[in-house]
């Protein structure tokens, strides 16, 4: 897809010349997200439809009121069966854990989806309600204000609580490019729980707390001052958080209005030897 008025090279090139990113997923979100945005109200366009070029005019909209993320998920909880449970994690307020901590009680399997960036923060609560004890989950290095130049590790910190009431079914956890900052955080301490896996594509690798630098004429830029590393010293700023098994959308489900990752979750949940084995216990 491209348009027929650019100034120059092609549009992937001008394109992500001009665009910030830790890595390509990243950089192909954002470019997603300002594609229609221009000072003109319509841009036109030469699209590739079933293999037949095409040429249509669009609308363009504000910059920043275009979203990448799953539509339709417009609550914390909901049943996708009788037995599998699903988080919106980017809508969850700490105020809602004591409801959700019964809700999941009633699920043999758990999809919790990171795909849309936290409103709010909410902790390591929820993370406690996943683990049967604490474990290491993530470290970080920063910089030695007494000798220039030097990173130093911080010891590895812990997620999760002693709690003999923790959710037992397995627990997918769900990423993409939108993953970013504390919503990899997050994830890194689901990852912890016994049953989890992750299911999606490369996540933004922009984790970690915000310094801004203030420049001439007005510009800021904003860098993390710290590492983030998994436990056994992996990187993940740039690389993104730890897939267990990648799926992406394709073109023919988009077309269809599928939502391709959460369909290989429940497949998945559906497929699992503890989930089966709960379920025929349960029966």
């Amino acid at each position: 897809m491209g348009s027929t008025d650019w100034a120059g090279g092609t549009p992937s090139e001008n394109t992500a010349a001009d665009t910030s990113a830790s890595n390509e997923d990243g950089m192909y979100r954002n470019i997603a997200r300002h594609l229609l945005s221009t000072n003109a109200p319509i841009l036109k366009l030469k699209i590739d439809r079933n293999g037949q070029a095409k040429f249509i005019e669009s609308p363009t909209y504000p910059n920043g009121t275009i979203v990448t993320q799953p539509s339709g998920n417009d609550s914390v909880f909901r049943q996708l069966s009788n037995t599998i449970g699903y988080v919106n994690h980017g809508l969850l307020k700490k105020s809602d854990l004591p409801l959700l901590r019964e809700q999941i009680n009633g699920c043999k399997g758990l999809i919790i989806d990171m795909r849309t960036p936290p409103k709010a923060t909410i902790g390591l609560g929820f993370a406690h309600y996943l683990l049967d004890t604490g474990k290491p989950f993530i470290k970080f290095t920063h910089s030695s204000l007494s000798e220039a130049g030097t990173f130093r590790y911080t010891p590895n910190s812990l997620v999760g609580l002693e709690n003999s009431e923790y959710f037992r079914g397995p627990v997918v956890i769900l990423v993409n490019e939108s993953t970013q900052s504390s919503a990899e955080f997050y994830t890194m301490a689901y990852q912890q729980a016994p049953y989890a896996w992750t299911i999606g594509s490369q996540t933004a690798g922009a984790d970690g707390n915000i310094a801004m630098i203030q420049l001439p004429f007005d510009y800021k830029v904003l860098i993390s001052s710290l590492g983030i590393y998994y436990p056994d010293g992996s990187e993940t700023q740039q690389v993104g958080i730890r897939i267990d098994q990648e799926v992406r959308p394709t073109l023919k489900g988009i077309r269809e209005g599928r939502d391709e990752q959460l369909e290989k979750a429940v497949e998945y949940i559906n497929k699992s030897e503890f989930f089966k084995a709960n379920t025929i216990v349960q029966e």
